[in-house]
């Protein structure tokens, strides 16, 4: 069996937060592999890539994160709510969504104040001299992102899961 994947330019607009975390692995694995070679083969390692790994681990996180709530990917427990009723489920649902929303709420917020405390500083990184505010503004990005991914798919019940992604992958 041979999978072929359709690239589509309305699919990858859709997961542009998955092509970029995707990417950012990628390049992570890479610097990761560098550093490493480095630093136990010629014991001197490159200051700069730590400043990159790390960069690259807070995009990779929140990119991935909205993503995971678009494919229902996010770690749940159901157990309980799958034990009531449908329409207590239902009432349930709806609470976890609020409060779900709430918490992304409050990253969104202190995200923006972060962003704007680096920006107003105009901090940068020691070595390569990256623009802070630059690095976590994915924060409140993608905590917005997955706010709406969490109320579009789990309140109006419009799930990409379900629909067993027909315009990724073709058999």
């Amino acid at each position: 069996m041979s999978l072929s994947v359709k690239y589509s330019p309305m699919t990858l607009l859709r997961n542009t937060d998955l092509v970029i975390a995707g990417l950012c692995l990628v390049i992570l694995s890479g610097i990761t592999f560098v550093s490493i070679f480095t630093r136990y083969f010629f014991h001197e390692p490159f200051m700069f890539l730590e400043e990159m790994q790390k960069a690259l681990m807070v995009w990779i996180t929140m990119l991935s994160g909205s993503a995971c709530f678009r494919y229902k990917q996010h770690v749940m427990v159901d157990v309980i709510v799958d034990m009531f009723s449908p329409r207590w489920s239902r009432i349930m649902q709806i609470m976890m969504v609020a409060v779900v929303t709430a918490v992304l709420g409050f990253v969104v917020y202190y995200g923006t104040k972060l962003c704007l405390v680096h920006y107003n500083a105009d901090r940068v990184t020691n070595v390569l001299h990256m623009k802070v505010w630059l690095i976590y503004s994915v924060v409140p990005v993608s905590a917005l992102a997955m706010i709406y991914q969490c109320i579009r798919y789990e309140l109006l019940g419009l799930s990409l899961a379900e629909n067993k992604e027909k315009e990724i992958i073709n058999e």
